[in-house]
Parts: structure tokens; sequence; C-alpha cells
């Protein structure tokens, strides 16, 4: 996975976030929630860019 790949992939689960929070369609519970969700999934994507780079140093 490039760092291209992955930035677009933060910036979607962004987007989608920032629209849900601005039609006003999340309430408070439910926006911790999908920042954990977010921050889980983020983190996920990250660890495989990073695995992968470090594939390619091998």
């Amino acid at each position: 996975m490039s760092f291209d790949l992955y930035l677009m992939c933060c910036n979607i689960m962004i987007y989608g976030f920032k629209s849900n929070v601005n039609q006003g369609l999340l309430r408070k519970r439910d926006v911790i929630g999908l920042l954990k969700n977010e921050e889980i999934i983020s983190n996920k994507i990250f660890n495989i860019f990073i695995n992968e780079e470090l594939d390619l140093l091998y």
C-alpha cells in the first residue's frame, strides 16, 4: 500500500465523519464511538502500510 493510498483512506473517513456531523445526524455518544472506531481503522491501515514498506527494505 502506498502512502498516498493511506492518506486517501484517512481523508475518506474524515470526510464521511464531517458530513455526518454537519448534517446533525450524530449524537455526542455516537461521535465519541465513531472517533474511536476511526482511530482503530487508521491505526490498522497505518500498520499495514508500515509493514509493507519494511518488507521492501529486506
